[in-house]
């Protein structure tokens, strides 16, 4: 790796960050479901077996159904060693999350909509969901997965650690999952996104995925981005970024000049060229490029450090 610093996907997702830590660990009246044309009457996720859960495992045993389900079989017991907490007996939420990155899996957090949750289902997509089966001052925390519903029945079918899958009344999960903080994540193969038309939500997804030291599973899905939203420059560059980790200088320039292209204003890409530029001994294109870079950040009130120390250091020849 270079000396410079190379400015990474991070710094794209504004006001970014899972801030689920706080919900309650697992196993311890909402408005009615909205017409959404996009939406079937009725989804049924197919490959996501049935595991019963043994005395306050249901986080491993969710966990467990939907890495199953992605194709990568574990049982709940090795799972339990990794996520679940016996103080707080149960897991958290950021632990499945991280669980899933360190396994190459898109770990995407799901808008706290039940019909977003919906349209993962009817995507084939499994939604691990925590739900709070109490009251609110009398908490019953409890992770599923959502793996179907009929909207005509007005049911949802969870797998929740039984013997077999629940159907309960859509009001109903509405309700224990809201209690639960509407907290829901889908595991996804690398290269295979959400459904949602969520573009900053899936880039901050790729983007744990990569700092989680995992940018070669984060690749495939900069890729299919860049298809589902071409013009999103965001997407380019964490390509690049992903390319750049792979050794793929072609590949990153590329992808940095399809971002710079998309969005001449911004000086990520700009400052990252000059990067490219300097290391294959472009010397005079490279203090362009940083100089420019350093000038768009002042013009769209970025701040300026980074771009200001790229400079700096070919001015001094590093």
């Amino acid at each position: 790796m270079p000396r410079f610093r190379w400015l990474s996907g991070r710094l794209l997702l504004w006001g970014a960050g899972l801030a689920v830590s706080a919900l309650g660990a697992g196993c311890a009246a909402g408005p009615p479901l909205r017409a959404d044309a996009s939406l079937p009457g009725s989804a049924r996720v197919d490959g996501v077996p049935v595991v019963r859960q043994t005395r306050n495992h249901c986080g491993p045993a969710a966990l467990a159904m939907v890495l199953a389900w992605a194709g990568q079989p574990v049982t709940p017991a090795e799972l339990a060693g990794l996520v679940y907490l016996p103080g707080r007996k149960g897991t958290l939420p950021i632990d499945l999350s991280r669980e899933l990155r360190g396994r190459g899996l898109l770990a995407y957090r799901v808008k706290p909509a039940l019909e977003a949750a919906l349209g993962e289902v009817a995507a084939g997509h499994p939604v691990l969901v925590l739900e709070n089966r109490g009251l609110s001052w009398a908490p019953v925390w409890h992770y599923s997965v959502l793996v179907g519903f009929d909207r005509e029945a007005g049911e949802a079918v969870l797998h929740a650690g039984g013997n077999r899958p629940e159907a309960v009344a859509l009001g109903t999960f509405r309700r224990t999952w809201s209690r639960g903080g509407s907290f829901g994540l889908a595991a996804l193969p690398a290269g295979r996104l959400p459904a949602a038309d969520d573009p900053d939500g899936i880039l901050e997804a790729l983007a744990d995925l990569e700092a989680y030291g995992r940018p070669g599973a984060a690749r495939p899905g900069y890729l299919a981005f860049t298809t589902r939203w071409p013009g999103d420059w965001r997407g380019w560059f964490g390509l690049a970024n992903a390319w750049y980790a792979a050794g793929d200088r072609p590949g990153a320039r590329a992808a940095l000049e399809r971002a710079r292209s998309a969005a001449p204003r911004r000086p990520e890409p700009v400052n990252n060229l000059a990067w490219l530029a300097w290391d294959d001994g472009r010397r005079d294109d490279a203090l362009a490029l940083a100089r420019e870079a350093a000038a768009l950040a002042e013009t769209v009130g970025a701040d300026p450090a980074p771009y200001r120390d790229t400079l700096d250091r070919m001015l001094q020849g590093e």
